[in-house]
């Protein structure tokens, strides 16, 4: 599945989608960590409109931490 997951964006680098200096590996392993989040609250009776929610907020949460350059951003609370 991650092998999967580093071609679409290594798809992506060349497309110029993702930043060309991330960390391939890393990113793979974040989808599929939320992959798995959303097919546990499924598994376990979640509203739909309640796994929207936690999508969102795990990957605007990850988002907002990194800059246009894929580079860890400081947080505003460390």
């Amino acid at each position: 599945m991650l092998a999967g997951i580093k071609e679409i964006l290594r798809r992506a680098v060349k497309g110029g989608d993702v930043h060309e200096d991330v960390n391939l590996r890393d990113r793979g392993r974040v989808i599929v960590g939320i992959a798995h989040t959303v097919a546990q609250m499924q598994f376990s009776g979640t509203s739909i409109e309640q796994v929207r929610r936690t999508v969102r907020s795990l990957v605007s949460g990850y988002l907002v931490r990194l800059n246009v350059r894929g580079k860890i951003a400081e947080s505003p609370n460390s």
